[in-house]
């Protein structure tokens, strides 16, 4: 029984862990999706500074404002994803736990351990009274 408990344990795990990797990913890659196009805007900006020969804000300004609302995109990503994979981990681990932890007492309470049965019956015939409450 306790078999069954634990992939049953196994199966919630599974379930509740489908999404992480999802999660994870878009945690970790956000923010060098924002550096790509922060690098690109500066990147644009250098070649109007070039192009225009001068490096007037009028000429930088769009180029700049671009990179940092990439950058700011990136962040905004990155963090709330960040801060949700670390809630939804720390939530599936004590789930977990309190599975595994419960899981042999649900066995035992069902379907008590043959070996453990037999003796106490055979206990039980030897010696009237034992075993009972």
């Amino acid at each position: 029984m306790l078999a069954i408990a634990k992939r049953a344990i196994v199966v919630e795990q599974q379930r509740a862990s489908a999404l992480m990797p999802t999660l994870q990913s878009i945690a970790a890659a956000s923010p060098f999706i924002g550096l790509f196009g922060t690098v690109w805007g500066i990147m644009d900006a250098f070649l109007r500074i070039g192009v225009e020969k001068s490096a007037s804000l009028p000429v930088v300004a769009p180029a700049i404002g671009e990179a940092l609302i990439a950058t700011a995109f990136g962040l905004v990503a990155a963090i709330p994803a960040t801060i949700a994979y670390n809630y939804v981990d720390k939530r599936i681990s004590d789930l977990l736990e309190e599975l595994d932890a419960s899981a042999g007492a649900w066995a035992r309470w069902f379907i008590p351990d043959s070996a453990d049965a037999f003796a106490d019956r055979k206990a039980a015939d030897s010696y009237p009274g034992y075993g009972r409450r």
